[in-house]
């Protein structure tokens, strides 16, 4: 070799071997860039699964509020059976409750119902199990009526979680907002470790405000947790990863709660670059950050060292290394971002798949593969179809053919074959994909399973139908009593008249007291037959909806009370009334019962009563105040059940039934009344109305609930 040539050779080397330092700096840079790269992704994969972890536990909640608002009432062994299913899929979830909202009247006659099936059924109060006494009086109470599991939770059923402090804020707070929310942490003292709960509210009808949804409540669903039971997959995977995890309460800023942290320890008080805080999507009305620090452990797995051997092999770096690599680079960019899209995929708890330009179907994520028990290999292309049912293959088929010769998305319910065998009911939705440049290149969709759905509705449905049947057994039953109970009370009003009448001269005073007794108590009687049958015939009545002036119809009421008003020298003032479409004697039988009532229950001043309207977004307020005696605060909600007086009959007279009449009939139209009301300062009568038309306001929903006669 000559000089020239080792010179050459020299020269290059040397100036391969100069250039593989800023090589190795920036090689390095690459390096440390994927490694924060694989952290990001890392901890964006634990907080996905967490999230799903929470998400799954807390999913029978959703169900258990359908059945609840379905039904008009659940009966403990219905309960029962929903939630061992629940719980069987669910482990970690350590308790389900019903938690219904009563007042005080309603109490004893809750502990006398559940004691049928519990003797020692109570309401209790106090934060340990072993030191829990019987409730105190409350206005209102959170008792837990159905817990399951019972063995290991028997202490809880009765328990009035509106007794602690937390647990109060918490339901009132969920019942104020009409949204899911969850406790904070409980103490220790509590007997156990990192308990909370989720509450989900249950309602009347749809309430719109705060003071509506107080007024519709009907109870809570409530879930039990253990914090560390949740979490012990996802720390477990954290461990292995090499991550160092905390969860961590910010929900109030000022007094940060640390709820858990990783088998590495506390995140150190000085991190490293590789710090992340994340945010939970799953945790209602609470502030939970996991906070994920990289742990030396990390670092090494992550490090390969190759820039501490660039230098030396600079030369074949450069010379064969250097396509190679940005090639790699080139390769690497092209699929990332379908790589990273996977990895994310699989973690989501939603059934997903992608379809591609030539309508088959390319992947499917691993909750996919889980649930129908089958492989990536059998499932793609059009594997997947011998999943679906085959009474829905072919709706299914044309859907998607249909939505994908538009590009549109798309929405299917069918039944999928799980990998026991069985089918379940599930949502399928699909929407379009496309490439850089806006080209269509197929479907990525979701699969969500709802089959608790479809069962709450078969079961709503089944109870409508009980409920029908039932409608019209009690309109015969009414139809007979009044005709067999009536006429012997006619009977004996008569027969007692005309011997009091005819014998006048040979009875005493006390006999003739006694024949008033009777003579009264035949009267009051053929009034209460006839306020029932008027409830009863609620159900059945034709209901002819009209556009309907409320200010003649209560002209009409002033009329037929023409003679109470003139005695009474009531003064009543009419403001503007709207006209709404409603049926004119439904209408009529609510003012002819609140203007009765204001009538009746006067004090010593001379009655006055206003009658004024006011419109809101989509209702309509009328409000009839008057100036009488006025109803305990305690009472104001007791005043609208069946048979419910708060006077001596010998002070006032009437059945009871009136207003449970009118509530019925303002339910009917999805409206709501309520009253409020100190004694000496009078009452006010809020009414509700929808200013808008609903079909089901004629004829096809009855009025009565037998479970409410």
């Amino acid at each position: 070799m000559d000089r020239r040539h080792l010179f050459m050779m020299l020269a290059l080397g040397g100036s391969s071997l100069l250039a593989s330092v800023p090589a190795a700096i920036v090689i390095r840079q690459a390096e440390l860039n994927g490694i924060e790269q694989e952290f990001r992704q890392e901890v964006d994969e634990i907080s996905i699964a967490l999230d799903r972890e929470l998400q799954l536990n807390f999913t029978p909640l959703n169900g258990l509020n359908i059945l609840f608002t379905g039904s008009e009432e659940v009966t403990s062994q219905e309960f029962r059976l929903v939630t061992q299913q629940y719980l069987a899929k669910h482990p970690d979830i350590q308790a389900l409750e019903w938690v219904p909202y009563i007042s005080h009247p309603q109490r004893q006659p809750l502990e006398i119902k559940r004691q049928t099936e519990y003797s020692n059924f109570k309401l209790t109060q106090g934060r340990e199990p072993k030191t829990r006494q019987v409730a105190e009086k409350r206005n209102t109470y959170f008792p837990v009526a159905f817990v399951e599991p019972y063995q290991g939770n028997e202490h809880n059923l009765g328990f009035d979680r509106a007794s602690d402090a937390l647990q109060r804020q918490t339901l009132e707070k969920s019942r104020d907002s009409g949204q899911d929310r969850i406790t904070p942490i409980l103490s220790p003292a509590q007997n156990t470790p990192n308990l909370f709960f989720k509450v989900s509210p249950v309602y009347r009808n749809q309430p719109q405000t705060p003071q509506e949804r107080r007024l519709m409540l009907r109870g809570f669903v409530v879930g039990s947790y253990r914090l560390d039971a949740l979490l012990a997959n996802v720390g477990e995977r954290a461990t292995q990863a090499g991550l160092s995890v905390q969860l961590i309460d910010q929900t109030n800023p000022q007094a940060s709660q640390l709820l858990y942290a990783g088998s590495h320890g506390t995140v150190q008080a000085n991190p490293s670059d590789l710090t992340r805080n994340v945010a939970l999507s799953t945790v209602p009305g609470r502030t939970w950050v996991m906070v994920a620090q990289a742990t030396p452990d990390f670092i090494h797995q992550h490090n390969s060292g190759l820039f501490l051997l660039l230098p030396f092999l600079g030369v074949v770096l450069l010379w064969a290394g250097g396509s190679c690599f940005v090639w790699r680079l080139q390769q690497s960019a092209n699929c990332e971002q379908d790589r990273y899209f996977q990895r994310m995929a699989h973690q989501s708890p939603a059934l997903m798949w992608v379809t591609d330009a030539d309508m088959m179907f390319s992947f499917f994520n691993q909750t996919w593969l889980t649930v129908t028990g089958r492989t990536t290999d059998a499932e793609i292309g059009d594997g997947w179809m011998s999943g679906i049912h085959p009474n829905d293959r072919q709706q299914w088929q044309k859907t998607y053919e249909s939505s994908f010769s538009q590009q549109q998305e798309f929405s299917i319910e069918h039944r999928l074959r799980q990998n026991d065998g069985s089918y379940a009911w599930m949502l399928s939705m699909g929407k379009p994909r496309y490439t850089l440049d806006e080209k269509f290149c197929g479907y990525i969709g979701t699969t969500m399973d709802i089959t608790a759905m479809k069962q709450a509705e078969a079961q709503c449905q089944m109870v409508n139908t009980e409920l029908l049947r039932s409608n019209q057994e009690l309109e015969q039953m009414a139809s007979a009593l009044s005709h067999d109970m009536r006429e012997p009370l006619r009977k004996i009003k008569s027969f007692a008249e005309l011997v009091q009448a005819d014998y006048v001269d040979d009875i005493d005073e006390k006999g003739q007291r006694y024949f008033d007794y009777v003579i009264d108590g035949s009267e009051r009687m053929q009034a209460m037959i006839a306020d029932l049958l008027a409830y009863a015939r609620l159900s059945s009545e034709a209901r002819e909806v009209a556009l309907t002036d409320l200010g003649q119809v209560v002209k009409q009421v002033q009329q037929d009370l023409s003679l109470t008003i003139a005695e009474s020298e009531a003064v009543i003032e009419v403001g503007d009334l709207p006209e709404i479409m409603i049926n004119p004697t439904d209408i009529q039988r609510v003012f002819q019962n609140l203007l009765s009532n204001a009538l009746k229950f006067r004090g010593d001043a001379v009655p006055h009563i206003q009658i004024a309207a006011r419109q809101l977004q989509k209702h309509w307020l009328i409000t009839v105040e008057d100036n009488g005696i006025g109803i305990l605060e305690d009472a104001v909600e007791d005043i609208f059940v069946m048979f419910k007086r708060l006077h001596k009959r010998t002070d006032y007279d009437g059945t009871g039934i009136g207003l449970a009449i009118c509530k019925k009939i303002i339910d009917h139209y999805d409206g709501s009344i309520w009253a409020e009301s100190k004694p000496g300062e009078g009452t006010t009568f809020h009414v509700k109305l929808p200013s808008h038309f609903q079909d089901h306001w004629t004829t096809d929903r009855p009025f009565v609930s037998v479970f409410d006669f």
